[in-house]
């Protein structure tokens, strides 16, 4: 889940962000939320919770408490969080950048949905979110879906389970090899962690013991032979390694 935050004075201004902010990740499929702020100190009087939000859209001309102040308050409680300066006025681009903002990108920018687009591409970029969607033919239905979405693939009589979150947590069945797919997600943070099982890493909480736990309740037995490879690489996709 992306936690989002839009603030801005201009009410109808928000309504045009929030759609193509919405617009952009319904078409990745990416889970999120949008929180709606009419200035500066209601967002401030959030308080500490403020690092919640992965993403903030901030204008800088507001009153009372302007964008930047709001950044530097911000900025008190959380350093991981990207700052999206959005602003009719280009005079505070050099300021705004002294808060550690990710972009700075004008209203009246004749290609502005492109460049809210591509400033939430970079940023997912660096959230290590993966947006590829792949189609699949499940014996249920066809579906394209992200990869971000799937949790887990088990492998059992040569049909394979995948366990997807997908408006609730869903399962979806094929005929074929584990392998196939292991191949296919090995460079995109799935990890074998046994014969019969490939996991997303970013639904593993913990590998201890020779079980991998995920975040919803699932534990997974870790190839005995292959535990220190496994826990190695799932060390390194952290960026603890």
């Amino acid at each position: 889940m992306v936690e989002i935050a839009i603030c801005d004075n201009e009410i109808k201004f928000i309504g045009g962000l929030k759609k193509i902010v919405s617009e952009f990740f319904d078409n990745l499929q990416v889970d999120y939320s949008i929180d709606t702020f009419s200035s500066g100190e209601e967002l401030i009087d959030v308080g500490m919770n403020v690092s919640k939000y992965n993403i903030l859209f901030l204008d800088i001309e507001m009153e009372s408490v302007n964008g930047i102040e709001t950044a530097r308050k911000i900025r008190e409680y959380s350093t991981e969080s990207y700052i999206v300066f959005v602003t009719a006025f280009a005079k505070y681009s050099l300021e705004g950048y002294s808060v550690d903002t990710t972009r700075y990108i004008l209203k009246n920018n004749p290609m502005f949905t492109e460049a809210i687009n591509e400033s939430l591409t970079s940023i997912l970029n660096k959230m290590k979110i993966d947006t590829e969607l792949f189609s699949f033919d499940f014996k249920e239905c066809s579906k394209t879906i992200s990869l971000g979405k799937i949790v887990y693939v088990e492998s059992m009589n040569h049909i394979l389970t995948f366990h997807i979150i997908d408006n609730g947590y869903k399962e979806y069945t094929l005929r074929d090899s584990l392998a196939k797919y292991d191949e296919m997600f090995s460079t995109k943070g799935f990890i074998r962690v046994q014969q019969s099982y490939l996991v997303n890493w970013k639904y593993i909480t913990r590998i201890n013991n020779y079980i991998v736990k995920l975040k919803d309740g699932t534990n997974i037995s870790v190839s005995k032979k292959h535990y220190g490879d496994i826990k190695r690489r799932y060390l390194s996709l952290k960026g603890e390694l």
